[in-house]
């Protein structure tokens, strides 16, 4: 029986918005404040627990774990048509180059206000003022 793994939410003093979530090691938990530890699932485990054959949208806002979740998409970018994503590169450098070597296949890329919008299949086009 598969086993969630327990992530910490922390407090890295960004404000009311910016908690992170950071996996359980005892270097990492001395560094900042847990506010909770939950249980983790990733994407795949989402994919298949609710049998999904498609995701017209994909709305990601991960406070820099975007490292972690596009370093290995290759059994579920093929899923996606659309993808919404706020990158955290300040947080956490390399957070960019994993999400666009992780999402590479998109017809579409254009960015509004602090988001970055991919899209294929015509799901979602950029407006002619983006």
């Amino acid at each position: 029986m598969w086993v969630a793994p327990k992530i910490n939410l922390i407090d890295p003093d960004f404000g009311n918005w910016g908690f992170q979530v950071q996996k359980n090691t005892i270097k990492d938990v001395d560094k900042m404040d847990t506010c909770h530890t939950v249980d983790g699932i990733t994407l795949l485990e989402i994919i298949k627990n609710f049998d999904l054959k498609n995701i017209d949208i994909l709305k990601i806002d991960i406070e820099g774990a975007e490292k972690e979740v596009f370093s290995d998409t290759s059994q579920w970018i093929e899923k996606v048509n659309s993808i919404i994503i706020e990158l955290h590169e300040w947080i956490k450098p390399g957070c960019n180059r994993s999400f666009y070597s992780g999402s590479k296949g998109f017809e579409y890329e254009w960015k509004q206000g602090e988001n970055v919008y991919l899209s294929r299949n015509n799901t979602i086009i950029p407006n002619e003022n983006n």
